[in-house]
């Protein structure tokens, strides 16, 4: 018979402990594991997310260190009495224009460039019965030439820019009817309208989508003036007849078109407006720093990292906004680059396919196009009243519109170095002012050469 103490010497361990089957002591021990790891990883995470603040604080600092908008409220411009602000009778006629879904398909299906038919149509005659008191208010606008901000800036308002464009549409419509009939001087009038919603909408660049749409806005503008480019003997004679008045709006379209520091400033104010968006969307909160370090998302940190180099990227452009030879070429090599993987292809990318996004190459490349769009505008004006004036002879070169009709030729915004737009005049008078990059082509009539 076996002796009991013998058996027991082999369980009890020599410090009197019994030992863990090798089951549970692996058990024991991966959950020891685990608890460390879990622990390491929530040092890391309160790390990572006290470095993330750091450099959001950091980068703020450095923005107020250089004079920038730190904050939503820096963008405010100071405010106007209500009675000097433009804006708002824009506003108001914004709010009283709706398109019925009839009075909507009918514009749909009808062109901009208006007939004689189209203009008889009762549809057409109502649509502008209907819209009268807004088109009214858009012209008394005119007569406050201050604009300020009718929302606030510390949050996104809801903004129907949509009314505003559709606006600017029955404006350019109503353009070019006055040009086919001869009345060039109530066409300006209604271009000079068109402006004046774009300024009250770049008013509120705060808003990221306000600046874009009030590109648009002024792009119908400026494509209404492209009729000008081909007035024939009859319009000229027209025109002779009320020459003082005429003359004088044509200047002050094309002084408005060669004046870009209006343009500039707004678009600045988008790019640092985007810059600090990117910030809030990562939850940011500067007077609260501590407060965010646990947060219930793992990888907030990283979304707060990414919002600094997205930020840097958008202030950065809006430091080029005011530069007075910035060029899509010039701006794209100065912007630091999305990532590595950038690629040469991005320039061709962004020219063929017009793209516009809140990443700061695809607002310079819309920017830049607009550019384009408004110098070439400038010029075809400014080649009209030269017409104008020497019996249907266009020059020979555009510097001879300086400085008559023109402070400066504008520069190619498409293209570094500084190049104007190209310019050909052909035998049988035919002129052409194009840029090549955004295809951007404006074809004058054939019109006697000098």
């Amino acid at each position: 018979m076996a002796d009991p103490t013998q058996n027991d010497s082999k369980t009890i361990g020599i410090d009197g402990t019994i030992p863990l089957p090798p089951r549970r002591r692996w058990l024991r021990r991966i959950t020891l594991i685990l608890l460390l790891l879990i622990t390491l990883a929530a040092g890391i995470r309160v790390w990572w997310g006290h470095f993330a603040n750091q450099r959001v604080a950091a980068f703020l600092t450095e923005a107020k260190t250089r004079g920038e908008p730190s904050s939503p409220a820096d963008l405010q411009s100071p405010p106007i009495p209500q009675e000097k602000n433009g804006a708002i009778l824009v506003a108001q006629a914004a709010h009283q224009f709706h398109l019925s879904e009839a009075q909507y398909r009918f514009l749909q299906k009808n062109s901009l460039w208006l007939d004689v038919p189209f203009r008889q149509q009762s549809a057409w005659q109502k649509i502008l019965a209907d819209f009268a008191p807004s088109l009214n208010l858009v012209r008394q606008s005119r007569s406050r030439p201050l604009l300020h901000s009718i929302h606030e800036v510390d949050r996104d308002v809801e903004h129907d820019s949509s009314r505003d464009a559709g606006l600017a549409d029955i404006l350019s419509r109503l353009a070019s009817q006055e040009w086919q009939a001869g009345n060039f001087d109530a066409s300006i009038d209604h271009i000079l309208d068109i402006v004046q919603i774009g300024r009250a909408m770049r008013a509120d660049a705060q808003l990221h989508d306000m600046f874009w749409e009030s590109l648009n806005v002024d792009a119908s503008g400026v494509q209404a003036t492209v009729q000008f480019a081909q007035p024939g003997k009859t319009q000229l004679d027209l025109i002779a007849r009320n020459t003082d008045a005429y003359r004088k709006r044509i200047r002050d379209f094309i002084a408005f078109l060669s004046d870009e520091r209006e343009l500039r400033h707004a678009f600045e104010t988008t790019c640092y407006s985007e810059g600090l968006r990117d910030i809030r969307r990562a939850g940011f909160n500067s007077e609260s720093i501590e407060s965010q370090w646990m947060m219930d998302e793992l990888l907030e940190p990283s979304v707060r990292l990414d919002a600094v180099r997205s930020a840097r990227r958008h202030f950065a452009l809006a430091r080029l906004a005011n530069e007075p030879d910035l060029s899509f070429d010039s701006g794209l090599a100065t912007l630091p680059p999305r990532d590595e993987k950038q690629g040469p292809n991005l320039r061709s990318w962004l020219i063929t396919d017009e793209r516009m996004g809140p990443w700061p190459e695809g607002m310079l490349a819309t920017y830049c196009r607009y550019l384009a769009y408004r110098r070439i505008g400038a010029v075809v004006m400014a080649l009209h009243l030269y017409a104008v004036d020497h019996q249907g002879i266009l020059p020979k070169k555009l510097d001879e519109l300086m400085p008559a009709y023109l402070p400066a030729i504008p520069d190619d915004p498409s293209t570094s170095g500084y190049q104007p737009f190209i310019y050909a005049l052909s035998a049988s008078g035919r002129a052409t002012v194009y840029c090549p990059i955004y295809r951007i082509y404006v074809f004058a009539g054939s019109w006697q050469s000098k």
